[in-house]
């Protein structure tokens, strides 16, 4: 099987695509469902933005953030050295909580201002829906 062509669908467990760095459009697309946005100011360096991949429309890659307000306030850099603006983009947040019971970790989504149904990942959700409906 060529490893190109492997479907990347970890919906049931975002962790593990956090870690491989790429999450199935359909996976994306239920973690978007089951998620309300949350403000960019929570993001925080560890965190990932979700980057559309040119050469796969059926799947979205996941970079960590590794500086925020890299450039100039605003701005952040992957440690895959992607830069971009906070604004018009889409993130996971990674919460972790140590009890007594071991760590819990809970995944959220943020959204930079100006994020609407027309940015790039979520077009491209859409797109990726209406071809599957076709």
């Amino acid at each position: 099987m060529n490893k190109s062509k492997k479907r990347v669908d970890c919906s049931p467990d975002i962790g593990r695509c956090l870690r491989q760095g790429k999450i199935g459009m359909e996976g994306f697309i239920g973690f978007v469902g089951t998620q309300r946005p949350m403000n960019h100011q929570l993001l925080k360096v560890g965190d990932y933005v979700a980057v559309p991949n040119p050469l796969r429309a059926d799947s979205i890659d996941l970079e960590k953030v590794a500086e925020i307000d890299y450039l100039e306030r605003g701005d952040f850099r992957t440690s895959k050295g992607t830069t971009g603006p906070l604004r018009g983009n889409v993130f996971v947040r990674v919460e972790r909580t140590r009890n007594s019971t071991g760590t819990y970790v809970k995944y959220s989504l943020i959204e930079g201002d100006q994020v609407t149904k027309d940015t790039e990942v979520y077009r491209l959700a859409r797109e990726y829906q209406e071809s599957q409906a076709a």
